[in-house]
Formats: C-alpha cells, structure tokens, sequence
C-alpha cells in the first residue's frame, strides 16, 4: 500500500509530528510504501525530517524551501561573523533570522493559508508522480487549516483520512473551514470519544468516524520495562511539563500554580519542555509570577531522551484549556509518572481521578496548586497513583504492535468506501 501523510508543519517538537513520522517510518518498517508531504519549511536538523531521512521515508516539499538556510548564512550568518569574528555568534544570528523569517514573519502562512492553490499543486504533483493509494491528512486546527486539500481529493476520487488531533471548539470561528470541507473526506479520524462525539453532535459530521489512539513506544524498553515510579521524599521534588507552546496548553494557568506551590515549597525544580509559535509570548507570560526563565525553559528534546528527562520527574503536569489526547500525557503514564491533569478532551478516557491521576478544571491554577501540593506531600500516593498510570498504559491501545492493525485496518476500509461512492 502507498499512504501519502499531509502535515502542516514539522517543527523541532510535537506530538502530531512524532504521531505521524512514527506511523510512516513502521508502516515503512512493515513493507508498506509511505511518505510525509509539509507545506511549511523544515529545519535541516529536524529531528522528525532526520528520522524520515534514516527510514527512506520521502520528505515532500516545495523545491525552493531547503534554500532557507543557506539564505540565512547570507543574510545574518556571514555579515555576523564579520562582525564578531565567531562561528557561534553567526550560528546563533543564522538561527535568529531563520526564527523571525520562517516562524514569527509565518513562512507557514505564506505556504498554506494564503497560498492554498499552491499547496494543491505540490500535492497535485506528487500524486502524479508518485500515485498513492491514500491520502492521510493529519491536523491540529489552530489558526492554519488544511481541510481545503479535501475538496481537491475528493474530486479525484482520492481515499483520504483526514484526522483531527484535538477536540473541536464549535463555538470557535477557527473550526467554519472544518465545518464546510469535513464531509469531503473518505474517514475522519479522531483522537478520543469525546472528539468523536463533538464531530457528530456539533459539526454535523456524517461521514464514518473512527478514534485512533497515539502511538507510544514504550519509553522504558531500554531499561527492560522496570521503570520504577516516583516516590522520592526529599525537600525539592521535581515537576515537569511538556507542551507546544500554544495558547490552547494553558500555561500562564500552570506558571501561576508553580508560584502559588513555591510559597511552602521554595525549593521546588519546575522544568518545562517544549516550543513553537508563541515561544516570546510564553516566556513573557512566565515573568509576573517571578520564574527564572532560563531554569525553567528546558527548550526541546530527542525523543531518546524522553526515559531520562521522566526518570528525573517526580509529579507530571498538563494545564491544557482544549486538547485532543495529548501524546505527552501517555508518554508520562508509560514512565510511571505520577500526573495532574485537566479534565479536558480525551484526557479522562485514560486518567480515572485518584485511581491513575489526579484531574482538575481546566484554566483554574489554584485546583492545580492544591493537587500539586497534595502528591508533594504524600510520596506513597505518588508511587501508588504512578504504579496504576503505568498499568493503564500497558493496558491500552497505545502500543505500536497493536496500534498499526487498527490504522491498517481503517486504511482498507477506507478504500472500500471510496470505491463505493466512485459507483454511486
């Protein structure tokens, strides 16, 4: 089989983008034929676009985009190092230019939003040149939307999956283009039931629906899968997060949790993970409860190093206002983590309140704090609640051996679908 999957994006560090270039590279692994499409520039040193690279997985995108960089030597590289007579000082002014160019100045909305008819053709183009049997798109609608491809595929009478990695909104103007171009699709997939029954009951989706679960190798294999859970009881307990750094994470709800925690427990390390679009905006909001930016901000990661980061971790923490079913959250319930998580999206379908985790309203940092302070002060619960998270996960459908047959298995029916409304 010949699966083309459609991403908006690959940036340094995300759950979609580790979903999908996961599922290409195993289906690869597995004698399929796969390859990733991006409309928007990629780093040369993406992790995800290195991971595509090592698998013979092809990374489709506009010809002039791999010409970034070395536009950015040009442009602020050189001239710094003529400045400062550094190569890290130009590496870093290099870097700078490529950020404000291509994420701040949005080389994404010039090669998707605004220039949909453009990403039409590069699609166009690879499906005559390469003729896949299905089309996977995977989105996150936030801002950029990417349903217009349906309305392309479905006249060519294209298998497409279009699945959504997070609840919809209804009431958000940002979910009309979804509305409109949804039922184009072939197979909707979605992330949990909660973002299946919102598709049908709120947005009108008639189409059949499926929920995939995220793939999560277990990050603990190395270690033979005896990773032990926290319950460490010394004075400066560790909490950590992962995040995109969205609006939709909540994170001003969480910084202000941290602080509130901090007034009896001073001593206590908080290391978030992450990036993305509104990185300045993020830091910014960090500054009026009086975190230092530099201890706090871990940047991204290699997802090889996510055993050990979650090694170091004694109570994980999400703060998500909206969400699909976060990729991080499952990988923290592998490592037997303790979590504290808000009860939105598909989030309650895997952490039960006091028996795997603990639950809180979403956008309300003193539920957080009160939670956060409960495990901090009871290291048998922490072990107890990490204990069942890893059960939980074990469990689920979250495995790759089992996941794939079910992707699979969606993919032949959904080929059996197209080819009946090809009859009709």
């Amino acid at each position: 089989m010949r699966i083309c999957m459609i991403v908006h994006s690959l940036e340094g560090f995300g759950g979609l983008e580790d979903i999908a270039t996961t599922l290409a590279v195993s289906l690869r692994r597995c004698g399929h034929r796969t390859s990733v499409l991006c409309t928007v520039w990629v780093r040369p040193d993406n992790q995800y676009k290195r991971l595509l690279e090592a698998n013979g997985v092809p990374l489709v995108q506009w010809p002039f985009m791999p010409l970034v960089r070395p536009v950015a030597w040009a442009r602020a590289g050189i001239p710094a190092w003529m400045r400062e007579r550094s190569w890290s000082t130009a590496a870093t002014a290099m870097r700078r230019w490529e950020d404000e160019v291509c994420d701040d100045m949005g080389w994404g909305y010039l090669t998707s939003k605004h220039c949909a008819p453009w990403t039409r053709r590069l699609l166009g183009w690879w499906c005559w040149a390469w003729r896949p049997d299905l089309i996977h798109i995977h989105s996150y609608v936030y801002q950029l939307n990417i349903a217009h491809l349906l309305e392309w595929t479905k006249a060519r009478g294209l298998p497409t999956v279009f699945e959504e990695h997070q609840t919809p909104d209804p009431a958000s103007d940002q979910w009309n283009d979804f509305r409109r171009q949804i039922n184009k699709a072939t197979m909707v997939g979605a992330v949990s039931q909660k973002g299946l029954q919102v598709m049908r009951d709120e947005l009108g989706v008639y189409r059949p629906i499926t929920v995939l679960p995220p793939i999560v190798g277990d990050p603990t294999a190395s270690d033979g899968g005896r990773f032990e859970p926290a319950a460490r009881s010394d004075a400066r307990p560790t909490i950590s997060t992962i995040a995109h750094f969205i609006p939709a994470k909540g994170l001003p709800h969480l910084f202000e949790a941290i602080a509130e925690v901090r007034k009896t427990h001073p001593a206590l390390r908080f290391r978030l993970y992450g990036d993305g679009p509104q990185r300045k905006a993020v830091r910014a909001s960090a500054a009026p409860f009086g975190l230092d930016t530099d201890e706090v901000f871990a940047g991204t990661f290699r997802r090889q190093d996510l055993a050990a980061i979650m090694k170091g971790t004694d109570i994980f923490v999400l703060s998500s206002i909206t969400e699909g079913l976060p990729l991080a959250l499952v990988e923290a319930m592998a490592c037997g983590r303790p979590i504290v998580a808000t009860a939105v999206g598909g989030i309650p379908d895997v952490v039960q309140h006091e028996v795997n985790g603990l639950l809180c309203p979403p956008a309300d940092a003193g539920s957080l704090a009160r939670a956060l302070l409960r495990l901090i002060a009871n290291p048998e619960e922490r072990a107890r609640l990490g204990r069942a998270a890893r059960e939980a996960y074990q469990r689920g459908s979250f495995n790759p051996n089992q996941a794939y047959p079910q992707y699979l298995s969606m993919y032949q029916e959904t080929i059996r679908i197209a080819r009946e409304d090809l009859r009709r």
